[in-house]
C-alpha cells in the first residue's frame, strides 16, 4: 500500500510535470492519500492547488490521512449495506416464488 504523498510543485516534479492535466490546469501543490480498508485499495483522496507551490505541509498529511481513512470505512459500509439490501431482496423474491411469502419475517415489523 502506498503512503500519503505531497508534491510541492507539480510543474517541476519529474513524476508529474509531463502529465497533460497538471500542465493544462497549472497544478502546483498536490497532496494525496490512499483509501485503504483491510488491505483493500479503494481509491485515492487527491487535493491540489493551482496557484501556490508547497501549499501543503507534513502536518496536513495527518488530516488528509484521517479523512481518507474515514472515507474508506464509509465506502465499505455503504457497499456492505447495499449488498445486504440486495441479499434481502433476493431472499424475499425466493420466498415469494416458493410460495412461502409471509411465512418468514423479511423486514422489520
Amino acid at each position: 500500500m502506498s503512503n500519503p504523498t505531497i508534491i510541492e510543485d507539480a510543474l517541476s516534479d519529474e513524476r508529474t510535470n509531463s502529465l497533460k492535466s497538471i500542465v493544462l490546469h497549472n497544478v502546483r501543490s498536490i497532496i494525496a492519500a490512499p483509501l485503504v480498508f483491510d488491505d483493500e485499495s479503494l481509491g485515492v483522496l487527491y487535493l491540489d492547488h493551482h496557484v501556490i507551490p508547497a501549499l501543503f505541509s507534513r502536518e496536513d498529511i495527518e488530516y488528509v490521512s484521517a479523512i481518507a481513512n474515514f472515507t474508506a470505512v464509509s465506502l465499505v459500509n455503504a457497499r456492505d449495506y447495499r449488498d445486504l439490501a440486495l441479499a434481502h431482496q433476493e431472499l424475499a423474491q425466493d420466498l415469494t416464488h416458493a410460495g412461502l411469502a409471509g411465512t418468514f419475517m423479511t423486514q422489520d415489523p
